[in-house]
């Protein structure tokens, strides 16, 4: 009976393992991405929809990164799901220079930076780099929205990249680990810039070592102390987070930072008209969202600063406005790199 009762289950175990050797184990879940794409993305598109990429180095929460995705929205939502856009804040695909060399070989869609690394492609957008040109935000939307601004914008497609709007970055302020009453104090001083001729000089000319340096790096460096100084608006010092380093913002305005959203000048011709249309017109609804969003933001930023333990320097303009250091810079850019009639139309208007 004990041989008859080992004998079946001898067979049953045979069984049992042929069958299991006739399925394959599961094939272990692919491991994500680092640098995945964003949430906006994740569920698969239509096989028609036209997915397009937008990049900006700033937070996701600041203006740059806010329009982005209120432009993401409003093109999903007028072209009823043919164009999604996926937007990388935060510096996930560079640096604002490598957005425009990936938007001239349409491997980014979209960006919104400022104009300063602008200035290396096209002089002429340098003339919003003089220092203490700009009378007042007003000054400057009256100039972004007359027939110079659009001429500034037309002249990208000479680089083959498309100038959609103007957008607001606001006026630069200096935010340092010491204070700053006067341009006395910024002798010696590590100060960063972007890479921009006529920041260098003007910086140089106030006694400081300007020192050029990708968005991305300037937490690090304030934390390392590579750098004493930097050179962003308000709404940038808080959103980046800059303000717990570098706790002391002189309120120079020493240089408007506008920015500008633009786009693959080969992406934009790759669509059909009707899509074109909505692009131009949903970039203008984002501009004035972006501009709108900046003035609420800029108090609450400021607040924000204050409670957290930073301060705001109020300094004397006539001090900070040294006419030597004007005319020095305007001198060697303004005629040679710089129209003379296109600054001459910028005071007249202020």
């Amino acid at each position: 009976m004990k041989k008859i009762l080992a004998l079946v289950l001898a067979m049953s175990m045979i069984m049992i393992l042929a069958s299991c050797g006739g399925s394959k184990p599961a094939a272990p879940a692919a491991p994500a991405a680092s640098g995945a794409a964003p949430a906006a993305s994740a569920a698969a598109p239509a096989a028609d929809t036209i997915v397009l990429k937008g990049a900006c180095t700033l937070a996701a929460d600041h203006p740059y990164g806010l329009a982005l995705t209120h432009l993401s929205e409003l093109l999903k939502e007028r072209t009823n799901g043919r164009i999604q856009l996926d937007v990388y804040a935060a510096g996930q695909l560079g640096g604002e220079t490598e957005y425009v060399e990936m938007l001239q070989m349409n491997t980014l869609d979209f960006a919104v930076i400022a104009t300063a690394p602008l200035a290396n492609f096209i002089d002429t957008m340098s003339v919003f780099d003089l220092p203490f040109l700009f009378k007042d935000t007003e000054h400057v939307y009256a100039v972004q929205d007359s027939e110079i601004g659009e001429g500034l914008l037309n002249e990208l497609q000479n680089i083959n990249v498309r100038g959609m709007e103007f957008m607001e970055c606001g006026f630069m302020e200096l935010g340092c680990t010491t204070p700053l009453h006067t341009p006395a104090d910024m002798k010696g001083l590590n100060v960063r810039i972007m890479e921009n001729v006529i920041y260098q000089d003007f910086f140089t000319l106030m006694g400081a070592n300007p020192i050029t340096m990708s968005m991305t790096e300037v937490f690090t460096s304030l934390q390392n102390g590579t750098i004493d100084t930097i050179t962003n608006p308000v709404v940038t010092i808080y959103t980046s987070k800059l303000h717990t380093e570098a706790k002391h913002i002189s309120m120079t305005d020493c240089i408007y930072i506008p920015a500008i959203l633009l786009m693959s000048q080969d992406r934009f011709n790759s669509l059909p008209a009707d899509l074109q249309q909505i692009v131009v017109e949903c970039c203008e609804e984002t501009k004035q969202y972006e501009r709108g969003l900046f003035v609420e933001l800029e108090k609450e930023c400021a607040d924000a600063i204050v409670a957290e333990g930073g301060e705001f320097i109020e300094v004397d303009d006539s001090v900070w406005r040294d006419q030597a250091v004007i005319d020095a810079v305007y001198n060697k850019f303004v005629g040679d790199v710089i129209p003379a009639d296109v600054v001459e139309k910028i005071q007249a208007m202020a």
